[in-house]
C-alpha cells in the first residue's frame, strides 16, 4: 500500500501470505470446479488469520487496544472493545447480557466481570446510560411520543422506560424541554 509505514507487518510470513493471495486469484478463475466456493472461503479465512496474527503488534491497532490497566490482557481489552461496539450499534434492540455475551462467544459472567474491571461499570449499566442519553436527545430534538422514544432506544415497555428515565435524570421524560 502507498503508505510511509506498513499498517501490518507480516515479517517472515510475507511470502506465505502473498502465495496464498495468488492461490485465491488462481482459484477464482475456476468457478465451475467442485468445491470452488468452499475452497475460496477457506483461503480467505487463512488470509484473515495471517492479518489478525500480526494486527495487535502494529501501531494503528494499538490506538484501539490501549490498555487501561497493567493487569489487563490484550484479549480482555479487545473483548471490552467488541462489547462496547456491539452495544453502541445494537442499543435499540431488546438486549440482555446473555445475548451480548453469546454474540461475542463468551459467558455472561466473564463478559460482565471483564467489562466492569476495564470500564468501571457493567455492560448493562453502559447500555442503560447509552439508551438514556439517546432518549434525551430524541425527546429534545424530535416531536415524538414517549412510547416512540422508548421503542427507539430498545425498551418494549414505555412505563418501564419512563421509570428508568426518571431514576436516571430525576425527571419524567414528558418534562424534558424541547
Amino acid at each position: 500500500m502507498p503508505f510511509k509505514d506498513a499498517l501490518i507487518s507480516l515479517d517472515d510470513y510475507r511470502a506465505e501470505f502473498m502465495a496464498n493471495a495468488r492461490r485465491i486469484v488462481a482459484e477464482s478463475q475456476r468457478p465451475t470446479v467442485f468445491g470452488h466456493a468452499l475452497l475460496i472461503q477457506a483461503m480467505v479465512i487463512e488470509q484473515l488469520c495471517w492479518l489478525l496474527r500480526f494486527l495487535p503488534e502494529n501501531s494503528v491497532s494499538n490506538d484501539y487496544t490501549e490498555l487501561h490497566q497493567g493487569n489487563v490482557s490484550r484479549d480482555q481489552q479487545a473483548l471490552v472493545n467488541a462489547a462496547t461496539y456491539y452495544l453502541d450499534v445494537h442499543y435499540n434492540e431488546d438486549l440482555t447480557l446473555g445475548t451480548v455475551a453469546a454474540s461475542l462467544h463468551v459467558s455472561a459472567a466473564y463478559l460482565s466481570r471483564t467489562f466492569k474491571a476495564i470500564q468501571g461499570e457493567t455492560p448493562i449499566s453502559y447500555l442503560t446510560r447509552l439508551r438514556m442519553q439517546r432518549a434525551k436527545q430524541l425527546l429534545m430534538q424530535e416531536a415524538i411520543t414517549v412510547r416512540q422514544v422508548a421503542h427507539a432506544v430498545g425498551y418494549q415497555d414505555p412505563y418501564y422506560f419512563s421509570k428508568v428515565f426518571k431514576r436516571y435524570f430525576g425527571a419524567a421524560p414528558t418534562l424534558i424541554e424541547r
